[in-house]
């Protein structure tokens, strides 16, 4: 068994059990996609040809409409199918290249609104939760990964070990807490 098999059947164990601890909290969506991206990305690039990194750029868009308004997509549903559908037919004609440069930056839209929902909740609570800390973390990690393994260079794939190892925790830290149960820091004294 090799080490890539290795860290990826890793990953897929520990990703399997977020999703039970974010059961009826917002992010409960986000963390059951994540869990079945990997395995899914497989199966398609197994039984479909289609590049892993081709479903992952699909599957990316679906973590951004997860962490939206669901009454927002409602009413711009129209628009939401749109934009799918020219990101499937971007998937289809770019360059690989071009996908992983929309997939970053589709990696940064996600980062925007976990620092949006990170500053709205500080504001309505007055308190910083490591889950959103930890959360953004993990999504920065996963952006610098993409830039440095779409580099090509050979850092990018020591980067790539290194930060997949680090992502273990991660996902063993967002099995343990959810939103409602993480530590809290007040940084507002009264």
């Amino acid at each position: 068994m090799t080490i890539p098999y290795i860290l990826f059947i890793t990953s897929v164990l520990i990703w399997l059990f977020p999703p039970f601890r974010q059961r009826k909290t917002e992010y409960f969506l986000y963390f059951l996609i994540l869990a079945i991206a990997d395995p899914l990305s497989v199966l398609i690039y197994f039984t479909l040809s289609i590049k892993i990194v081709q479903v992952n750029f699909l599957i990316t868009f679906f973590l951004i409409l997860s962490l939206c308004d669901f009454k927002m997509l409602k009413r711009n549903w129209i628009i939401v199918i749109l934009i799918f559908f020219i990101l499937l037919a971007a998937v289809s004609d770019f360059q690989l290249k071009a996908i992983q440069g929309i997939k970053i930056f589709l990696s940064l839209i996600v980062l925007f609104i976990i620092l949006k929902n990170t500053l709205l909740y500080f504001n309505k609570n007055q308190t910083i939760s490591l889950f959103f800390l930890v959360f953004i973390m993990y999504q920065i990690t996963i952006i610098i990964k993409y830039i440095f393994v779409f580099s090509g260079t050979k850092t990018g794939v020591v980067y790539f070990y290194t930060t997949t190892f680090f992502e273990y925790f991660i996902g063993i830290y967002f099995s343990l807490f959810n939103i409602r149960n993480s530590p809290k820091f007040k940084l507002i004294r009264e």
